[in-house]
């Protein structure tokens, strides 16, 4: 289920037979230091492969695990792009990282997809059922992405329906 510590081989089998799987980058940013120390870094550093999986053609989906986690999406998307820890905010070089769009991706279409329903949700389409968060601010840059975070959501669509606005002054 959440690929956790897949190998490339086994990555590359998963993706023959259209294998996908969900993961939460958050469980791995609060646990990541005990994890480490458990592990050791090697172990550790090859948790959530999530570059690896896209690489390999995998669709895997980005979720929240709440009340484990929090369910601000934001903040799944910063752990899985920096890939840190608590008291880390994640190697630059880290093989594993993946963009921001990619965990966007991974949270939108790729888990439609996984629900066998990427025809009707996943993508902001006409005809398409979607859930809609605009921001006050541009996507970030990846080397930026924690901005993602000081944007405020400005308006929310569910079904269609306005169900947060933002006052404007």
């Amino acid at each position: 289920m959440h690929g956790a510590f897949s190998s490339n081989e086994t990555l590359s089998r998963m993706a023959r037979h259209g294998v996908g799987y969900s993961t939460n980058p958050l469980i791995r940013h609060g646990a990541g230091d005990a994890m480490r120390r458990l592990l050791g870094n090697a172990r550790f550093t090859r948790h959530q492969p999530l570059r690896s999986a896209s690489e390999a053609g995998i669709k895997f989906s980005l979720a929240s695990d709440a009340p484990v986690a929090s369910t601000d999406w934001r903040e799944t998307i910063v752990a899985a792009v920096r890939r840190g820890t608590r008291t880390t905010t994640g190697a630059p070089n880290d093989p594993e990282r993946i963009g921001g769009r990619r965990a966007l991706a991974a949270m939108t279409a790729d888990a439609a997809w996984q629900d066998r329903a990427e025809t009707v949700k996943g993508r902001i389409m006409h005809g398409m059922a979607a859930d809609l968060c605009v921001l006050s601010t541009p996507w970030p840059d990846d080397d930026r992405i924690e901005e993602l975070l000081d944007a405020d959501i400005t308006l929310t669509l569910a079904a269609g329906r306005t169900v947060h606005e933002r006052a404007l002054l």
